[in-house]
């Protein structure tokens, strides 16, 4: 069953609600599996690259942009647009690497919808995206 949403940034298709989300908007896919995994940085990518969803095996983990679309600054805990339903109040890891420190990279707070830089080894949650 496929249902569509109007939000104010466009419009985003939800293929599956407990596997896939579709934003027509970004032309972006993002997983939303009810099982949230959790890893460090380079498991992470590791993680979204090997995944296979939907029919689909081109997963990545996503740029810190590209997450940062998908949160919504009127929302809290979460602080993800309402489409996504499997959100934990956590990090969740971007491919985007801290310039600064080569030993972080960038995060966003699914609690609050901030921006921050977190060391790689570290564990935090991951939505992979298409």
């Amino acid at each position: 069953m496929i249902k569509k949403i109007v939000l104010s940034v466009g419009i985003i298709t939800s293929l599956n609600a407990s596997d896939i989300i579709n934003d027509t908007d970004t032309g972006l896919m993002w997983q939303d599996s009810s099982s949230i995994v959790e890893k460090n940085w380079s498991d992470t990518k590791r993680y979204c690259k090997n995944l296979s969803l939907g029919g689909y095996d081109d997963w990545r983990l996503p740029n810190i942009d590209e997450l940062v679309s998908i949160t919504d600054k009127n929302r809290d805990k979460p602080a993800i647009k309402d489409i996504f339903k499997n959100t934990k109040n956590a990090w969740y890891w971007s491919s985007s690497q801290y310039k600064n420190k080569p030993s972080q990279a960038w995060v966003v707070s699914s609690y609050n919808g901030r921006v921050y830089w977190l060391n790689k080894s570290d564990v935090y949650s991951v939505r992979c995206v298409r």
